[in-house]
């Protein structure tokens, strides 16, 4: 399927280059990407912005000790390298990764930027999604420099639970990621989760964490009875 049928068979899509009149359009490419590649690294220069479309993405930052964390899990319509154009930084703040197959439009910066000056609908849809976007970078970082490991993977998983928007989820990723994510050793991440099992928040398949919406009462009580005041 090309590009022009891609934006429009999907509604959100197809508002959103209405609302830019397909300025630009021929420009503009129908990419995909599989699982564990990494579609931008950190520091890095990039001449396009990457709207997602389909699949799900980890955003990496790193902190100044130089431990990696995951900020946030995104899915589609996320616009990647879009803050540093806005925001006038050269190179990429981020590294983003795939955690699944998934597909993204390629948008030239030039053009990018170009509607967010001229369209005033498209200004405000940018405007909110950064606004959205910060707030989770915020949140995230406040529990990795205030909270313990416990805390730190209790968080994790309930957000992998409600970005993934099912009854059921099971956390892919492997023990050595998550404890890069939540910057503690992989030692620790394992005792927690043996914990956290013995205590009925999660369920263990193949070694891999499984949430159910019964579980993820017992983590949000977890998370609600062990906050800083």
């Amino acid at each position: 399927m090309g590009l022009i049928e891609v934006i429009k068979n999907d509604v959100y899509l197809s508002k959103l280059f209405s609302t830019v009149e397909y300025n630009g359009i021929d420009y503009c490419k129908l990419k995909s990407a599989k699982a564990k590649k990494f579609l931008a690294k950190a520091g890095d220069y990039y001449d396009y912005i990457l709207l997602t479309v389909s699949g799900d993405l980890s955003v990496f930052l790193e902190n100044e000790n130089g431990k990696s964390y995951v900020t946030e899990r995104i899915g589609k319509y996320k616009a990647i390298n879009e803050l540093e154009l806005i925001a006038g930084e050269p190179a990429i703040i981020s590294t983003i990764m795939a955690l699944t197959d998934c597909s993204y439009i390629s948008i030239p910066k030039d053009i990018y930027y170009g509607w967010f000056l001229r369209y005033h609908s498209f200004t405000i849809d940018v405007s909110v999604r950064l606004g959205k976007s910060l707030c989770n970078l915020s949140k995230t970082n406040g529990v990795n420099i205030l909270y313990n490991s416990e805390m730190k993977l209790a968080f994790y998983m309930e957000r992998a639970y409600k970005e993934a928007n099912k009854p059921e989820v099971k956390i892919s990723e492997s023990r050595g990621f998550i404890s890069e994510s939540i910057g503690v050793s992989v030692r620790t991440v394992n005792r927690v989760i043996a914990k956290f099992a013995a205590l009925g928040l999660i369920k263990l398949e193949k070694g891999k964490i499984l949430i159910n919406s019964e579980c993820i009462k017992g983590v949000r009580y977890f998370i609600n009875n062990n906050k800083s005041e």
